[in-house]
């Protein structure tokens, strides 16, 4: 059986943010989709996340599939998306959902502009946070057709918009899946899936859609792996992610203009080049002695200053970097503003962050009163029905 949509949902060890997700999903408003769950986890939790699929999306068409052990981030995407039989595909991730009429909103913009790939903003719903109506826009939907070269040719001189479809954020159509597939031998083969997704697409499809709508949903971003990896703040979940990030393909780090780093903008950059390596560099080429690239390298130094070695030791690649394509040496102000990053990064790593623990309080009838009393105005202007008002 075919469907207009498959949502995708992997997932490893969050049975409680898997809950949540697949609670928001149970109340999509949509006749025509299907939900997969894809468990990469551990034995013992996979039953508790088996029962959770299995009772929440009692009235959803729906599959619980696992693969046969466990895979790298990317891999389990791959795996993942394969088992999808939907016209247009997308992710959400075990921490993301999506609001009740998403579909139905994507459905008007996919007929109204032909879309083969539609993306969105997520919003992060944040401890406190009990009603979504203050966030959302009060003017109708916008639908901008985004030109996938100019995308290309902006991050070549270091500039990358957020407004780019990364799967987990985007739903693209099958046809335009297999071809990405065809050229490149793979739609995920790379370090970072969302990112090694990205610059395929740009380089296959000419265009893309992108929707002004926040309409997926963030519900626990205290738990995002790649947020404790690059603020040095580690934990279990966040150290198993790193390692089987890296699982079968740690031949990728040779790739980027500063090869082995694993700090510094990873997974962007990174990408980039391993997909214009595949591209035959139809891909433009990083303007690595650019002024703009060096700056955003020590933006991000900066971002992720702390008192660390490795924050030391990405710094100090940079200069090499530097000496080693002839760009002039910073000036004295970089390195005092470096300094001033670390000590308040550390002081916001040591009394706020590390602490963070999130809304745990939120469970899944909260989430899904809140996502059904949202109201959201369409691109013709209507709003969306609420929990108290009927269909029709």
């Amino acid at each position: 059986m075919t469907f207009s949509y498959s949502i995708v949902v992997p997932t490893r060890n969050r049975p409680r943010e898997l809950g949540l997700t697949l609670a928001g999903l149970s109340v999509l408003r949509h006749g025509d989709y299907e939900i997969v769950v894809s468990d990469n986890s551990d034995d013992d939790t996979s039953s508790v996340n088996q029962k959770t699929a299995a009772e929440t999306l009692e009235n959803v068409p729906h599959r619980y599939v696992r693969p046969e052990r466990v895979l790298g981030m990317s891999d389990h995407w791959k795996f993942a998306v394969s088992q999808a039989k939907g016209n247009f595909i997308g992710i959400t991730t075990d921490r993301m959902t999506l609001l009740p009429d998403s579909l139905s909103i994507i459905d008007a913009a996919i007929a109204e502009r032909q879309s083969t790939c539609i993306c969105f903003p997520a919003l992060s719903l944040t401890p406190g946070v009990k009603n979504l109506n203050s966030l959302m826009p009060k003017t109708p939907i916008e639908i901008e057709t985004v030109n996938s070269r100019d995308i290309l040719e902006k991050f070549a001189r270091g500039s990358l918009t957020k407004r780019c479809p990364r799967f987990l954020n985007s739903f693209t159509s099958s046809s335009l899946l297999f071809e990405i597939d065809q050229r490149f031998g793979g739609i995920f083969d790379g370090i970072s899936p969302d990112y090694a997704f990205l610059f395929r697409l740009l380089e296959t499809s000419p265009v893309f859609d992108h929707l002004e709508a926040p309409i997926l949903i963030d519900h626990s971003p205290h738990v995002s792996n790649g947020v404790a990896w690059t603020r040095n703040v580690p934990n279990k979940a966040s150290q198993d992610f790193g390692r089987r990030l890296l699982e079968g393909h740690e031949t990728l780090l040779r790739f980027g203009p500063i090869p082995y780093d694993v700090r510094l903008l990873p997974n962007v950059i990174r990408e980039h080049e391993i997909a214009r390596s595949r591209a035959h560099d139809n891909i433009p080429a990083l303007e690595i002695q650019s002024a703009s690239f060096t700056a955003a390298c020590h933006k991000a130094v900066r971002r992720f200053a702390m008192f660390d070695e490795a924050t030391k030791s990405t710094f100090l690649r940079i200069r090499q970097f530097e000496l080693q394509h002839g760009i002039s040496r910073q000036k004295l102000e970089t390195k005092l503003r470096l300094r001033f990053a670390q000590i308040r990064n550390t002081v916001k790593r040591r009394f706020a962050f590390a602490n963070r623990s999130g809304d745990e309080s939120l469970n899944p009838s909260q989430l899904k009163k809140m996502l059904l009393t949202t109201k959201l105005l369409g691109p013709s202007g209507r709003a969306n029905r609420t929990l108290a008002e009927p269909a029709g």
